[in-house]
C-alpha cells in the first residue's frame, strides 16, 4: 500500500532532513518513493529567461510570496510527468497556502490515497530565525528577508495547517522540531507508524 506524506514547518525546521530519513526508512522496507520538493525548482525557475520567470524572480527579490498557481504548477507538473502510481509520495514544503492545500487534497484524492499524513515540524519563530541565521544560505543572510519568510508562515501557511488538522481525510501529526535530528525522527516515526503497512 502506498502512502502520502506532507512535511510542513517554518523555514529551517528540518523538513528536508526528516523527509530524507523517511525516504531511506521506506526504501529499507522495499517501498519505492516519489520525492517532491519545490524549493530547488523555484530557484532554478527564477534563474531562467522568460516573462513568467522574470515576474517570479522579481517577486523573489522583493520578498513576496510566490502565487499559489505557480507553486502548484511546480509540483503538479512533476506528478503529471513522472508519477507512476506505484510509489509513496513525500512532499517537502508543499502547501504553503490554503489554496495550495485544497489543490493537493484534490490531487491525493484523485490518486486514491487513504489518510495522507501531514507532519508539522513545529518550531517557534525565534528558533527558526536563529536556525536560518546559523545556516548562512544565500537567501538567509538578509534579516529583513528572514522576517518576511517567517511572516509568510504565520499569515499564509498556518491557515493551510488548520485546514489539514481539521479535515478528517488527513492524519495530522504535530512533532516537536526543537530537538536533535534523531529525536525529531523518533517522535515522528512513533506517531506515523500505526498507519504504515510495513
Amino acid at each position: 500500500m502506498s502512502h502520502a506524506f506532507i512535511f510542513i514547518g517554518r523555514s529551517g525546521c528540518g523538513k528536508g532532513t526528516q523527509a530524507e530519513l523517511l525516504k531511506k526508512f521506506l526504501a529499507s522496507h522495499g517501498e519505492d518513493t516519489f520525492y517532491v520538493e519545490t524549493g530547488d525548482k523555484f530557484r532554478s525557475f527564477i534563474s531562467e529567461k522568460g516573462y513568467v520567470n522574470k515576474l517570479s524572480h522579481d517577486a523573489y527579490l522583493t520578498g513576496k510570496l510566490q502565487p499559489s498557481f505557480l507553486a502548484c504548477h511546480m509540483w503538479t507538473a512533476v506528478l503529471l510527468e513522472s508519477y507512476t502510481g506505484t510509489q509513496s509520495i513525500i512532499f517537502d514544503g508543499v502547501a504553503r497556502t490554503l489554496t495550495e492545500a485544497h489543490v493537493i487534497k484534490s490531487a491525493l484524492e484523485f490518486f486514491g490515497f487513504v489518510k495522507p499524513m501531514i507532519i508539522h515540524i513545529n518550531v517557534s519563530r525565534d528558533w527558526s530565525r536563529e536556525r536560518l541565521k546559523a545556516r548562512k544560505r544565500s537567501d538567509d543572510v538578509n534579516p529583513e528577508e528572514i522576517e518576511k519568510r517567517l511572516n509568510w508562515f504565520e499569515n499564509d501557511t498556518v491557515p493551510a495547517l488548520k485546514f489539514f488538522a481539521n479535515d478528517l481525510y488527513f492524519a495530522y501529526f504535530d512533532v516537536n522540531g526543537e530537538q536533535a535530528i534523531e529525536a525529531v525522527n523518533t517522535e515522528f516515526m512513533e506517531k506515523v507508524s500505526p498507519l504504515l503497512s510495513i
